[in-house]
């Protein structure tokens, strides 16, 4: 079992910004302001004399020379975008189809202490091989305190939702994880929408998977998507200019591609009937009652009839491992919920734990936030305080708890010991007293 303690990289995409200048200082204002370079009025006093016939071609060349550069790199720079998406997508292979099933049912121990939000999610994701798609209306620097032992990563993304006041929903091998509505807009839609276009096109039943590089606009994006399939598209004005950040998702349909896409604009689509053109729509208010099936549930008969007890207003069915329930959104909400905290993922014995740890934090805190995962005591009472009130910088994967706690207190003449529910950390002095 794996314990990530991840602190995200220091900073993000860090614009590079820089000024061309002209070798020779004989260019004139407009000629810099017509091919996009800053530069610096010339003084009259920097010009001493009339220049000849050789530094006016000179001054000419140089001019001609940096309008080419400027007009070869604006032309690739669009074309160069998606031309990253390969790159993009081969950055991180999520698990598909029954090795996602075993994934999002692998449990796992998290502590996050002001952590940024997108940072943990996505350090995470990629450790569990499990994509999660966040929205881009989610302030991705909104700060996490979280602490969760031995829980599948939908226990975790409901922890998360519910403390953030945010909701999450499965569409096919990725988890979305956005505004309340929006969710319960996509656990609603699922199976319906997917329906809707196998009626409509096999284009949009296309599996394939889906990255896209930084500062990407969602015009590009849906552009792309469109072009794949030998779309067209009518209204594209409907989608707001913004700028994404980096990402990719596993294979998935095409409609399902477009409508994680355009859901986070409240867009919607329809193909028209009998042609290739795809049209966008603004979507209507939510649904009052939906229709969803569950897949791969292990409840038991008491808890079977414990959420249709809850779910007074809903129709429920249940057929071997799944449950389908048709009625109320929010029924259908409780029903999900319920089925995901009652799972209990199958702990691997003490003797087995695996611990990955990735942090800069003071000794004290590290060592508090280990014990507070595990739910047990510290005790720092024999240790140096200086020692304690150290930053250290480590990383460390897959190794057991003691090789994790050596690596903490290492160089610093302090040891850790394991008694029972209990670490104590005392001087290397004190423990070969103690001996």
């Amino acid at each position: 079992m794996q314990t990530p303690f991840v602190v995200p990289p220091l900073g993000g995409i860090v614009p590079i910004n820089f000024r061309l200048k002209p070798v020779l200082q004989t260019a004139t204002q407009t000629q810099c302001n017509q091919i996009g370079i800053e530069s610096q009025p010339l003084r009259e006093s920097t010009v001493s004399a009339p220049l000849s016939r050789s530094e006016r071609r000179h001054s000419t060349a140089v001019a001609l020379a940096c309008l080419m550069f400027s007009v070869i790199f604006l032309t690739c720079v669009p074309a160069l975008g998606f031309a990253q998406n390969t790159d993009v997508q081969a950055e991180t292979r999520w698990a598909t189809d029954k090795a996602f099933q075993q994934a999002r049912h692998r449990p796992f121990s998290i502590s996050w202490q002001a952590a940024p939000l997108r940072d943990r999610i996505g350090q995470l994701a990629r450790q569990q091989g499990i994509s999660v798609f966040l929205d881009r209306r989610i302030n991705p620097r909104t700060p996490i305190n979280l602490t969760a032992s031995n829980v599948t990563m939908e226990q975790l993304l409901l922890q998360l939702c519910d403390q953030q006041e945010l909701g999450f929903c499965r569409l096919g091998d990725t988890f979305y994880v956005g505004p309340k509505l929006t969710a319960q807009r996509l656990l609603i839609s699922s199976a319906s929408a997917s329906n809707a276009g196998r009626k409509s096109s096999k284009a949009l039943l296309k599996k394939a998977a889906f990255g896209w590089p930084d500062l990407t606009t969602p015009q590009e994006a849906l552009n792309a998507l469109i072009a794949e399939a030998n779309l067209e598209l009518e209204n594209a004005h409907l989608l707001p200019h913004d700028m994404m950040s980096s990402g990719n998702i596993p294979p998935m349909p095409l409609d399902r591609r477009l409508r994680l896409l355009l859901i986070q604009f409240d867009l919607g689509f329809e193909l028209k009937r009998n042609s290739r053109t795809v049209v966008l729509r603004k979507l209507s208010d939510l649904p009052a009652t939906g229709s969803v099936r569950f897949s791969d549930v292990d409840l038991s008969l008491a808890e079977y009839q414990e959420v249709k007890a809850k779910a007074t207003g809903s129709r429920m069915r249940r057929n071997k491992r799944s449950i389908t329930i048709t009625g109320p959104v929010e029924e259908l909400v409780m029903a999900r919920d319920f089925i995901v905290k009652s799972f209990s993922p199958s702990v691997p014995a003490d003797g087995d734990q695996q611990f990955t740890l990735t942090v800069t934090s003071r000794r004290s805190a590290i060592l508090a936030a280990i014990g507070k995962q595990l739910q047990m005591t510290v005790d720092t009472s024999m240790a140096d305080p200086d020692a304690m009130a150290e930053v250290v910088s480590l990383s460390v994967k897959n190794v057991s708890l003691q090789k994790l706690l050596d690596r903490i207190v290492a160089d610093c003449g302090t040891t850790c010991s394991i008694t029972n529910d209990k670490i104590v950390v005392s001087s290397a002095t004190d423990s070969a007293t103690n001996d």
